[in-house]
C-alpha cells in the first residue's frame, strides 16, 4: 500500500481535518499513510480507533492540519506571502505587535488591515463556494438523503430525497416517538438514522445505555438495536459489552 498516492481534489472537509474516508480506508492527504477503518492501532500504551490514529499522524507528521496546509502542497490560497506571515502569527495566537515585527517592524495599524483583509477574503470565499456548490447541482432535482459509506443504499430501491424524509419521519415519528416500525427498506433507514443521531460518535456505549436510547423511541429495543447493528449504523465489540457508532 505504500505506493498509493495522496488523494486528489480534496474536499473542503477533508482540507480542514487533513484526511479522506474512502471505502473502508483512511488517507492521509500529505502522504501516503493509510489506516484501515474498524481496526484498533497502538500508539505506546493507549488503543486507538483508525480516526484517532491517523488524527495524531497528521499532527506529528504535519504539525496538524492548519501547518499541513501551509505547507503549500495544494496551493497558496491565493494569498501573498506577507498574507501567509500574518495567518502563520494568528495562528500561534500571536498579539498584532510581534506580528509587525515578523514583517519587517510594520506598524500594527498594518497587521490591523492585514487582518481585515482576510476576513473580507474569508467572506468573499464563503459566497463564491456557495455559488460553485450551487452550479455544481443538477437543475431540477431535489436533495438526496446521505448516508455513511459503509451502508449500501446505493440500490434505487433505497434512494430517498430529504422530502421523503420528512414524510417518512412525520408518518412514523410525529411526535419524536415511533408508532411503528416500517416494513420498507427505504423507511427502515430512515428511522434508524434518525436513532442513530442521538448518540455521540466520540463514546462507547454499555448494553443498557443504548437499550435506554432507544426506548425512548420506541418500547422493543431490542428489535431496533439489532437493526442498527445489521444495518451499519452501530458496530459492537464482542458479546455486546459496548457499542459505537460506526464511522462514516
Amino acid at each position: 500500500m505504500d505506493d498509493i498516492k495522496p488523494p486528489d481534489n480534496p474536499s473542503l472537509t477533508e482540507l480542514k481535518r487533513g484526511y479522506r474516508k474512502t471505502g473502508e480506508r483512511l488517507l492521509c492527504l500529505q502522504c501516503s499513510h493509510i489506516l484501515e477503518r474498524g481496526m484498533v492501532y497502538s500508539e505506546g500504551e493507549r488503543l486507538l480507533t483508525a480516526r484517532k490514529a491517523m488524527e495524531d499522524h497528521i499532527v506529528s507528521a504535519h504539525g496538524g492540519p492548519f501547518m499541513a496546509l501551509a505547507s503549500g502542497r495544494w496551493g497558496s490560497g491565493g494569498l501573498s506571502e506577507v498574507q501567509m506571515k500574518v495567518m502563520m502569527g494568528m495562528y500561534r495566537g500571536e498579539k498584532d505587535a510581534e506580528i509587525a515585527k515578523l514583517l519587517g517592524n510594520k506598524a500594527k495599524s498594518t497587521v490591523r488591515n492585514h487582518r481585515y483583509q482576510l476576513r473580507e477574503r474569508y467572506r468573499e470565499a464563503k459566497v463564491l463556494m456557495a455559488m460553485t456548490e450551487l452550479l455544481q447541482e443538477p437543475p431540477g432535482e431535489e436533495q438526496l438523503v446521505e448516508y455513511p459509506l459503509h451502508i449500501r443504499a446505493d440500490d434505487m430501491r433505497l434512494v430517498v430525497t430529504e422530502k421523503e424524509k420528512s414524510d417518512i419521519l412525520r408518518k412514523y415519528m410525529p411526535d419524536a416517538r415511533l408508532i411503528r416500525f416500517p416494513r420498507k427498506e427505504k423507511e427502515k433507514l430512515v428511522i434508524l438514522q434518525r436513532l442513530a443521531q442521538g448518540l455521540n460518535a466520540e463514546r462507547k456505549y454499555s448494553e443498557g445505555e443504548i437499550n435506554r436510547h432507544i426506548a425512548g423511541f420506541f418500547d422493543d429495543y431490542v428489535t431496533l438495536r439489532r437493526y442498527l447493528v445489521e444495518y451499519g449504523f452501530l458496530d459492537r465489540s464482542p458479546g455486546g459489552k459496548s457499542y459505537w457508532l460506526k464511522e462514516s
